[in-house]
């Protein structure tokens, strides 16, 4: 069974280059530059995994992924954003389980898509 994934992220051309690699590997996705909108589209669509930025349009990562896990503690919750974005919220965000895995996107992509592709065969690990 195909994973579904929504990437949700201001700037979006950023994952524009994980996208060729994604469909390569049958992964069915979405992309976002606005957390309300993802949260509107999570309440008719079945998603696998949300991954977003820590700077979103409207909301900040955090605050979103908090959302995400209340109202669907079955989705994993990643983050893909840079290094300079770990301040003491997401670093308690990370303890608590609230963000399940980081990648950073100076050079995780290679990353995130092993992970993704793990996900796909449920050998999923929360530390890569």
């Amino acid at each position: 069974m195909a994973q579904k994934i929504i990437f949700v992220d201001k700037n979006i051309n950023s994952l524009a280059s994980l996208r060729p690699n994604l469909m390569l590997a049958g992964v069915q996705t979405d992309f976002f530059i606005s957390t309300k909108e993802a949260l509107d589209y999570l309440q008719e669509h079945p998603v696998n995994i949300v991954i977003c930025g820590m700077n979103t349009q409207d909301l900040d990562g955090v605050d979103f992924l908090k959302q995400i896990q209340c109202l669907y503690p079955e989705i994993y919750r990643v983050v893909f954003s840079t290094s300079n974005c770990l301040g003491e919220k997401t670093k308690e965000a990370c303890e608590n389980r609230t963000i399940e895995q980081w990648f950073d996107k100076e050079g995780g992509a290679a990353a995130l898509m092993k992970y993704i592709k793990a996900f796909e065969y449920d050998e999923q690990c929360f530390v890569v």
